[in-house]
């Protein structure tokens, strides 16, 4: 598992091209909950970026398949998402999770999201 990247993956790459191209203000890693992959602080808006497979994309559909160990790591991944967004929303952010597919599928859709909640 430590040989798994967690920063800088391909969809967050994407995804920070197309902010920058948008020129939509951002930082990165913020010290907040959750670590958010990125933030626009002057909108209080937290932005993570997910893996489908650490952070559960339709995880009943396969959780039996999975070995004791995996299914308490991904189960705790998901309690923690949840747990980390109320935490956020309580000290008055926005959050927005895009699973890593959805960035690399249509990035524009993606964007179009993030504006929308920027108004």
């Amino acid at each position: 598992m430590s040989k798994i990247k967690g920063k800088g993956t391909k969809p967050e790459k994407v995804l920070k091209k197309i902010l920058n191209k948008a020129r939509i203000g951002f930082r990165t890693y913020a010290d907040a909950p959750g670590k958010p992959d990125f933030v626009l602080t002057k909108k209080k808006i937290a932005i993570f970026v997910d893996g489908k497979f650490w952070h559960g994309y339709r995880f009943a559909t396969w959780k039996n398949k999975l070995t004791p160990f995996w299914l308490d790591k991904i189960t705790e991944n998901m309690r923690r998402d949840k747990k980390n967004d109320r935490l956020l929303r309580k000290m008055g952010w926005e959050v927005l999770r895009f699973w890593d597919f959805e960035i690399m599928k249509n990035p524009e859709k993606c964007i179009g999201k993030i504006k929308r909640t920027l108004k």
